[in-house]
């Protein structure tokens, strides 16, 4: 069984002072973009605390931390690429094996080959779930809480759609609001923002972790809702009494 390597974190980003330095000219990449770092089982984790965010294997990481495993593709601000080789030099024992202490999987799992799932800790106190030793693919291992979930991430935000200049000015997307003094861009507007609204509100926003994400969003489109049928109610109700002063 191996030993747990030594506790250390390193930083990433533009900033000279960071041990892994990046690209001055890299401009999308933030000074300060992220730390990588152990726990005492020996499980690498890669923290974004970026602008921009950074993906994982594919899978879009912004201000939470996220293990890794060795061989993961990580690029910073969708345009740099940043290589294995720099980070194992960090960390050495990062090329072999976690000595992970793992849970038993589901039994349709096992008897597929699957690998058992684990579930730890690391030193900023995320709680995480995910499958071990998937170095080429495999999904987003975001904290129990920060699960950066793509089926949410691709619905239609209808809270964005009736509500978009004012979802939009709070949620990363201030030139929304100003599409209110052309109108016939407005109904535009409303439609990419119900497209792209979670995805934008996700890469653009400081969330604690997804779950608060969600609440959030949730309660935009509550508020959409609401307006809406409040409105209606309003309309039919000046209706009815309109039609009731002239029977």
């Amino acid at each position: 069984m191996l030993q747990p390597m030594m506790l250390r974190e390193i930083s990433v980003g533009r900033d000279p002072a960071c041990d892994i330095p990046i690209d001055p000219n890299m401009g999308t990449v933030s000074s300060r973009h992220a730390v990588i770092y152990n726990s005492v089982d020996g499980q690498l984790f890669f923290r974004d605390q970026s602008k921009n965010g950074s993906t994982v294997n594919g899978a879009p990481v912004h201000n939470i931390s996220v293990p890794l495993n060795p061989g993961s593709s990580i690029v910073l601000a969708n345009t740099c690429f940043l290589p294995w080789e720099k980070i194992s030099v960090f960390f050495p024992m990062a090329q072999a094996p976690y000595s992970t202490q793992y849970a038993s999987s589901s039994q349709g799992n096992a008897a597929m080959g699957a690998p058992t799932s684990y579930v730890g800790s690391n030193p900023y106190g995320d709680v995480y779930a995910g499958m071990p030793n998937q170095a080429a693919s495999y999904a987003p291992y975001v904290s129990a809480n920060n699960t950066a979930d793509t089926e949410t991430l691709q619905k239609f935000h209808w809270g964005a759609f009736f509500l978009y200049p004012y979802w939009g000015f709070t949620n990363g997307t201030w030139w929304a609001f100003f599409l209110l003094l052309i109108p016939p861009f407005y109904l535009v507007g409303a439609l990419i923002c119900g497209f792209k609204g979670y995805q934008w509100a996700w890469k653009r926003g400081k969330w604690t972790s997804f779950k608060e994400f969600k609440i959030v969003q949730h309660t935009w489109t509550t508020v959409a809702f609401t307006s809406l049928i409040f409105s209606v109610s309003v309309g039919l109700l000046c209706l009815i009494i309109e039609w009731l002063m002239h029977v």
